[in-house]
């Protein structure tokens, strides 16, 4: 046995186990509303409605239309690929966006605040049409 071998076993059985694990815990982009910021939030996001696809055909970028309402939110605020969007009405509203016309998925997520801090998140994924 190399020197040092009996100490990677574990640190690996750890890494694959944390890999089996994340999918159990992660968003799958279905859009189903998650608590976030306590159980007592009393905000809800009723719709988030984001393209599958959009066209990318001979640009770098492209827009879409991203439609949102929530319940009871005093503040939202929607990112696209972690850059925020800004919203004028946290209740519903629509916004265009503009994502970059690459391989990878694009990912929106809104959040919403209600007066206490609390808050929930909804998540949707977009892919470009090349």
């Amino acid at each position: 046995m190399r020197p040092g071998h009996r100490r990677r076993a574990p640190v690996l059985a750890l890494v694959v186990a944390g890999l089996v694990a994340v999918p159990a815990c992660g968003g799958d982009g279905s859009g189903s509303a998650s608590p976030s910021g306590g159980a007592g939030a009393s905000v809800r996001i009723l719709r988030l409605d984001v393209p599958k696809t959009a066209p990318c055909t001979k640009v770098t970028f492209t827009t879409v239309t991203v439609r949102y309402e929530t319940r009871g939110a005093a503040r939202a605020e929607l990112r696209v690929n972690g850059r925020p969007i800004p919203l004028d009405d946290p209740t519903r509203g629509t916004v265009r966006a503009d994502v970059r016309c690459d391989p990878l998925p694009h990912d929106f997520v809104l959040f919403a605040y209600d007066e206490d801090g609390e808050y929930t998140t909804r998540k949707k994924l977009l892919e470009v049409e090349q």
